[in-house]
C-alpha cells in the first residue's frame, strides 16, 4: 500500500485498516485506513480522504459497542471533533480501538507540549 502524502514535519505513528461511520444513525460504513500522525487522524478509502481533524480538533474520544455490518456489534473508535462551528463524532470500527485512544491522547498531549 503507498503511503499517503503527509505535511511537512508530519510523521506516521499508527496506521490500521478499518471501517469508517461519520454520525451516530444511517451513513454507510466505508471501508479503509486509519492513520495517526504527529499532527492529525485521517482515514482514507483507496485514494478518497473520508475523515480529516488536526490533533487539536480532536474534542473526546471513546471506545463504544455498536452496530457495524450486517449488525453485528463490536468495540469502535469514537471520536468527536469540531468541524465547521458544530461538533460532529465520526466511528471506525477496528482492532484494539483501546490502543488507538492512549496513541491519539499521548500525541495530543505531545503537541500541546511542542507548541510551548
Amino acid at each position: 500500500m503507498r503511503e499517503p502524502p503527509l505535511l511537512e514535519g508530519e510523521k506516521i505513528v499508527l496506521r490500521a485498516q478499518g471501517s469508517f461511520q461519520e454520525g451516530r444513525y444511517g451513513s454507510p460504513w466505508k471501508l479503509g485506513h486509519l492513520y495517526l500522525t504527529n499532527k492529525r487522524l485521517f482515514f482514507i478509502q483507496v485514494t478518497k480522504w473520508v475523515f480529516e481533524v488536526g490533533l487539536d480538533g480532536i474534542r473526546d474520544l471513546e471506545v463504544v459497542k455498536r452496530g457495524w455490518l450486517l449488525g453485528v456489534r463490536i468495540k469502535q473508535l469514537g471520536v468527536s471533533f469540531q468541524s465547521g462551528g458544530g461538533e460532529r463524532t465520526a466511528f471506525i470500527g477496528l482492532e484494539e480501538p483501546e490502543r488507538w485512544v492512549e496513541a491519539i491522547k499521548e500525541r495530543m498531549t505531545l503537541a500541546l507540549v511542542d507548541r510551548r
